[in-house]
């Protein structure tokens, strides 16, 4: 009886302990499938460490320091080699045209994965933007849609330009859009023929029809960007190979908030010449916006960080941009020189519109 009893016991135990290991796995499962969100803080994917070049202490806390114009004149003296050939082929070494619209020309991208969510964004603009400036121009590169999804663009979105991306003239990894690398390089393109644009991810959505501040901040400053706080910061979304290529201590950046990559404006100017050009330059060296075993997941939380995490993941095209970017404005706040800050849009990454029939 009692050898029954302890087996029946070594059995339920048996039992409860497999109930949670299979508990166990499917959560860690569910958590490596969850949500694939590059703009997410802190992603749920259960990913390896992005294991840094070298191990980095901060022996203080640094911060950037210089005026504009000798910040400018260091992001205009860096050099990416290999870049070049692949800037004059694509034509971006020339002065970039004037502007001569009122309104800047509208660019995205989309694959056959991300159509969905791009109804939605071309919904917003036609809600929000056209009724206001009636001949505003958009461009919609394909990077991977199907026939039946330029089918619909086409019949759906007249005032759509359709690009293809010149995938033939740009070295390999743009080819990963994992990189993000093909965004610079259309948004520089169109930055040489227009002079005026504005790029946005297919998951943004234009909320307000209030563009008087926000176009008369982009004709003063030539650019208008917004960035996260200092939580979603450059040093630990940066792999530590893409500060060598710019050049910077990765410590200066501990406290200074990214740049949110997926809404940009760009207007004709000195600052945006370079900026751009630089961005371009990099976007095309894979060592600068793909560093080897960059992984853009970050399984810690803000909370957790510290020195030995920085370079913990990488954002790609938006690491790049908050190096630029935040080495010239180095103010804490949503733009750099804004008193009053707006708000334009917001982000819908989850939930696409059939807007298209």
């Amino acid at each position: 009886m009692k050898i029954r009893r302890a087996f029946l016991l070594y059995v339920r135990a048996f039992v409860l302990g497999w109930m949670l290991t299979v508990i166990f796995c499917v959560y860690y499962v569910q958590r490596a499938y969850d949500d694939d969100d590059r703009h997410s803080v802190f992603s749920k994917h259960d990913h390896p460490m992005n294991l840094p070049l070298d191990t980095v202490t901060c022996a203080t806390n640094f911060s950037l320091s210089g005026t504009l114009k000798e910040n400018l004149e260091k992001i205009a003296n860096l050099s990416f080699a290999g870049a070049q050939p692949y800037l004059e082929n694509l034509g971006l070494i020339s002065s970039p045209k004037k502007p001569s619209m009122q309104f800047p020309v509208i660019a995205t991208a989309a694959s056959s994965q991300f159509f969905l969510l791009s109804q939605g964004l071309v919904k917003s603009i036609s809600d929000k933007i056209v009724p206001a400036f009636r001949d505003v121009k958009i461009i919609y590169y394909d990077i991977g849609l199907t026939s039946e999804d330029l089918l619909l663009l086409r019949r759906n979105c007249k005032r759509c330009e359709i690009r293809n991306f010149p995938f033939d003239r740009v070295p390999a990894h743009v080819s990963n859009l994992h990189t993000y690398a093909f965004k610079v390089i259309i948004i520089n393109q169109l930055y040489q023929e227009f002079g005026y644009v504005w790029w946005v991810d297919s998951s943004i959505r234009f909320i307000t029809d209030e563009f008087a501040l926000p176009l008369k901040y982009v004709r003063e400053n030539g650019i208008l960007f917004f960035t996260y706080d200092g939580n979603v910061n450059v040093a630990y979304h940066t792999h530590l190979q893409t500060f060598k290529y710019f050049s910077e201590d990765p410590c200066v950046f501990k406290n200074i908030g990214e740049i949110e990559a997926g809404n940009l404006v760009f207007r004709k100017s000195n600052v945006a010449d370079i900026v751009l050009r630089q961005w371009a330059s990099c976007a095309l060296v894979e060592g600068c916006i793909s560093p080897a075993n960059s992984k853009r997941f970050c399984e810690r939380s803000a909370d957790e960080m510290d020195d030995s995490l920085i370079g913990h993941c990488h954002r790609f095209d938006q690491s790049a941009l908050s190096i630029l970017l935040r080495r010239l404005f180095h103010k804490r706040n949503d733009y750099p020189l804004v008193e009053e800050p707006f708000k334009l849009v917001m982000v819908q990454r989850k939930h696409g519109i059939p807007y298209f029939v």
